[in-house]
């Protein structure tokens, strides 16, 4: 091995000790975002409940993608684009589909309970007062617009992006990569286990998602596809009245009661927390996969590799 067991001989510092400062960053641009949002908001806006929610999401999410675009550019010498940020023509394709699959599992999923008898729902719009109901789905979908980018970012782009790279130093490019997706699914299950009515199931569930979200980074190498799925499988939550990943923000266009066994619907956690969203994440990573082998891209190996201006070691 090349170098130093802290540094590579191009000078980038290896992949552990990377990811370690990377970390250390994260959450203390997260705390420090989190400290302005709150000192904001008790001086100019006193909100509470879901709003106060919502309010505290974007500043950290926000601090977060900030963060992770500082150490993209100091610890990896990458360009954003080398986190998947590669914008053209098939971005934008990536986007649509991406968009289109986190509805429309979500959509089957909740055709699924209504069959098996789980979910009753009826037309009932609700949001936090003193919202209208556009501007609270307004606030909800800039919400998730802001969790589908800066998670991607920080799961995807960057932890999943070095990790494949560290990885080379025991396997090739494709075991890492394979590797890097599943390092990266567990950390997203994992922190998603801290949210509020979080069961086991949900935990692998959350897992699982997080493997199709990874798939759709390594097989096409962009991170639209996984930020489309992301924004739209949790903001369709909303519109059917469920919780997601154990939250409930009071906006909802439908009211469904749940009834049966919570080990099929979820029960507060909602249906991630049950058998029906385990198996749509399950669904959800075969349809990513089938989308790679239709664009015919492949598998992207060179997100196992180190920055173009250095020199290959981890």
């Amino acid at each position: 091995m090349d170098g130093s067991y802290l540094r590579v001989p191009s000078g980038r510092l290896r992949t552990p000790w990377r990811l370690f400062i990377a970390a250390a960053l994260f959450l203390v641009v997260s705390l420090a975002g989190s400290l302005v949002f709150f000192a904001l908001d008790s001086l100019f806006f006193s909100l509470d409940g879901p709003l106060e929610t919502v309010g505290y999401g974007i500043a950290s999410g926000l601090s977060i993608a900030l963060a992770v675009a500082v150490a993209t550019e100091l610890l990896d010498r990458r360009s954003l684009e080398g986190l998947g940020l590669v914008f053209g023509s098939a971005w934008w394709r990536d986007l649509a589909v991406g968009l289109a699959l986190g509805v429309g599992l979500i959509a089957v999923l909740y055709l699924a309970g209504m069959a098996l008898g789980v979910y009753r729902p009826r037309f009932s719009p609700a949001v936090p007062d003193p919202l209208s109901i556009v501007a609270g789905f307004a606030i909800v979908t800039a919400f998730m617009i802001v969790v589908g980018i800066y998670e991607e970012l920080l799961f995807r782009g960057y932890l999943m992006t070095n990790v494949a790279e560290g990885l080379t130093i025991a396997l090739d490019r494709r075991a890492a990569v394979f590797g890097a997706v599943a390092v990266s699914s567990l950390g997203f299950g994992a922190l998603h286990g801290l949210n509020p009515n979080m069961n086991p199931l949900g935990i692998a569930t959350i897992t699982v998602a997080g493997v199709a979200l990874g798939l759709g980074y390594a097989v096409t190498g962009r991170l639209a596809l996984p930020i489309g799925f992301h924004i739209t499988w949790n903001l369709a939550h909303f519109v059917f009245g469920l919780p997601v990943s154990g939250l409930e923000l009071g906006v909802r266009l439908l009211e469904t009661e749940r009834v049966g066994s919570a080990f099929v619907h979820g029960g507060e956690v909602g249906p991630e927390g049950g058998v029906l969203g385990f198996s749509t994440a399950l669904l959800g990573c075969l349809l990513v996969l089938a989308y790679g082998r239709w664009t015919g891209e492949g598998l992207r190996t060179d997100l196992a590799g180190p920055p173009t201006d250095a020199d290959g070691e981890a």
